[in-house]
């Protein structure tokens, strides 16, 4: 899960970003073109590793593409990241709590209900 953007480039979309990876204890450093990437957001990647001389070890971006969050966490970063036009990290954190692992599918599917749950959502 993509944690913060260190650097994006909107001309070019070269990108900076430190995510945390599956198993791994600290954040790892990821550099490439994406078109519009945000914290929160799940990627699976492929590239390879490469050594920058003052950055340290740094995974090269070649391909990527997004997955939906599977965790509670992910689930409520995704959607307090911005990506969702008037959901910040206090809705997204009650939005979850109501509807768990169920949220993104209600979202996509189930707006109605949504808006019941939380009335403030248009």
């Amino acid at each position: 899960m993509v944690e913060r953007i260190t650097f994006h480039s909107t001309e070019s979309g070269y990108t900076v970003a430190r995510l945390q990876a599956p198993r791994a204890h600290e954040l790892t450093t990821i550099v490439g073109n994406f078109a519009n990437i945000q914290a929160g957001q799940t990627l699976q990647l492929q590239g390879t590793w490469k050594e920058h001389l003052q950055y340290g070890q740094q995974f090269q971006v070649v391909k990527y593409s997004e997955t939906k969050p599977a965790t509670l966490t992910g689930i409520e970063k995704y959607l307090g990241s911005g990506l969702i036009k008037g959901v910040g990290p206090v809705t997204a954190k009650r939005i979850v709590a109501h509807f768990a692992l169920d949220t993104l599918e209600i979202i996509e599917q189930d707006r109605d209900c949504l808006r019941q749950a939380t009335p403030t959502i248009n």
